[in-house]
């Protein structure tokens, strides 16, 4: 357990190195689940009927969801695993921690995962703030009272 005191905060730039990092990674998982599927939303989008309209829009919403619970579990697992990170984190040499400086639980990651949704929805401020503030904290981190900071 680190002290507060001992943790160095990761700031803006380097989280958002590793968050590119993270999303060319999962870039492979997500293209994997939705090549099927547009495959068989062009097949249904040839029709003009409303039940084959219906039916691409079903395959998409089923698209969206499960690379919403690919990359749901991705980070959720990843950052309560022994890593405390992400393959993104890990590259650039940061990890999450809770407020007390421990590895989160798989229910504080999963929190934290739908907390970014704050953040995104404050039209990205939730993110950008974590170049102003004290601890570099974003919305979410806020939220799941969590810090990123360099491994040691």
């Amino acid at each position: 357990m680190e002290t507060e005191k001992e943790l160095r905060y990761a700031g803006f730039w380097i989280r958002f190195a590793a968050f590119l990092l993270d999303y060319i990674i999962l870039m492979i998982p997500n293209f994997i689940i939705s090549l099927p599927f547009a495959v068989l939303q062009l097949f249904f989008a040839s029709g003009d009927s409303l039940e084959q309209q219906l039916v691409v829009f079903l395959f998409g919403m089923a698209r969206a969801t499960l690379i919403m619970l690919v990359d749901c579990l991705y980070f959720s697992i990843m950052e309560s695993s022994k890593y405390q990170a992400t393959l993104g984190k890990l590259i650039v040499g940061v990890k999450v921690v809770d407020i007390k400086g421990t590895r989160l639980s798989f229910w504080r990651a999963l929190g934290r995962y739908f907390s970014k949704f704050l953040s995104w929805i404050t039209l990205g401020v939730g993110m950008v703030i974590i170049a102003f503030t004290k601890k570099k904290q974003g919305l979410h981190d806020m939220v799941a009272q969590t810090y990123v900071v360099y491994k040691k």
